[in-house]
């Protein structure tokens, strides 16, 4: 653990968090892609940001929720870059409103995907590094044997992510930035991880949960697997749920190059003028001294940008060791490219939090000044 600690050091690290459907640029169809972060790496690190939090990026199998997944493995399609296609002219109506609905975004996507393995799949499937892969993820067999349509395309599919993603941690490490993500410790009732390992699971109406007691007594080797998977791509992690085994993050963080944010089952918070703001998860275990997240939670009501800024800033200022605060927040304080999403009751339909492309954002001076006059 020694080992990881250092990735972080001892120095305060200031980070956006980001909803990666909603990072939406002039090349990609409506819906974020993991190239878009790419844009972001420069700009953040010139301001003093080393941090990228990601929500879930799990393959859901089309469902919208991600902390949900059909697979503990598995990176979602819907974010892979696909720029070689000729530009779609349906790509400029999946933005063009408040709301994107996932499962037409990613029924889009995938026709897509399809067009592409098509022209590309054969040369593909024979190169080294495709066969390196496959060998290198036996998670692989039991996930396309239960996807459906042919194997080699979900095997195509998911190289691509992986290739993609990989570039995407190496861009970051050339600007300083370490990338997180949640982990989601529940998944989909009909995933192939709950299939083949039945014991280690139990059936909550459609969602299989976690049996802890049951995954101790194997050692915890599909959370060990499922972490050195994740490693591959991210520097650290935090679990969406707090974890409901005393002796967990001991176990499995033996010989794993990421680092394990831990979070406090009741964590305390702090108020400002009735919003939530901010909310301090420190580690619960004493091999993580000194070390300590703050996370700036959205405010419960409307506020104002001067409001935004004065949450933000008392936000940074905590004893904490990491600091994360929404892109969506520091968009707030420029009301010219921040807009409000409409109150949505389905749950296919995601809000488009962020209104302005990658482009927009990156070029914008009033945005790089409101943030760094937050940072000083």
């Amino acid at each position: 653990m020694q080992t990881n600690w250092k990735t972080i050091g001892e120095s305060k690290r200031y980070g956006v968090s980001i909803p990666l459907y909603a990072l939406h640029s002039k090349t990609t169809y409506g819906i974020g892609e993991y190239g878009e972060l790419i844009k972001l790496f420069p700009w953040l690190s010139s301001m003093g940001f080393s941090v990228v939090q990601l929500q879930p990026v799990f393959d859901t199998a089309g469902l919208p929720d991600p902390h949900l997944p059909y697979s503990a493995f598995a990176l979602n399609p819907l974010f892979l870059s696909l720029t070689e296609i000729p530009h779609s002219s349906d790509k400029e109506d999946l933005y063009m409103q408040k709301t994107i609905s996932y499962s037409s975004a990613s029924k889009f996507k995938e026709t897509l995907l399809i067009k592409f393995y098509y022209d590309h799949g054969e040369m593909v499937g024979k190169s080294d590094a495709f066969l390196k892969f496959c060998e290198e993820n036996p998670w692989l067999d039991d996930y396309v044997g239960l996807k459906g349509r042919d194997p080699k395309y979900h095997q195509f599919v998911q190289f691509l992510c992986h290739q993609q993603l990989k570039q995407v941690k190496a861009e970051a490490e050339k600007h300083g930035i370490l990338l997180m993500v949640e982990i989601p410790t529940k998944l989909q009732a009909n995933s192939p991880d709950v299939k083949y390992h039945p014991n280690w699971f139990t059936i909550v109406e459609e969602t299989a949960e976690c049996n802890w007691e049951e995954m101790k007594r194997d050692d915890y080797s599909w959370w060990k697997e499922r972490l050195q998977n994740v490693s591959n791509y991210f520097d650290c992690c935090h679990f969406d749920q707090p974890v409901d085994s005393e002796d967990f993050f001991a176990q499995v963080s033996n010989d794993l190059s990421m680092l394990l944010i831990l979070n406090e089952k009741e964590p305390p918070t702090s108020g400002l003028n009735n919003t939530v703001c901010p909310t301090l998860t420190y580690p619960n275990s004493e091999q993580y001294p000194d070390h300590s997240l703050t996370t700036l939670a959205r405010p419960t009501r409307s506020i104002s940008p001067d409001q935004h800024q004065q949450l933000i800033k008392q936000s940074l200022t905590t004893p904490s060791r990491l600091h994360l605060v929404p892109l969506t927040t520091y968009l707030s304080l420029v009301p010219s490219i921040n807009w409000t999403s409409s109150e949505i009751e389905d749950a296919d339909r995601w809000s488009l939090s962020i209104r302005p492309s990658v482009e927009k954002i990156i070029s914008d001076p009033q945005l790089r000044e409101a943030i760094e006059a937050c940072l000083a």
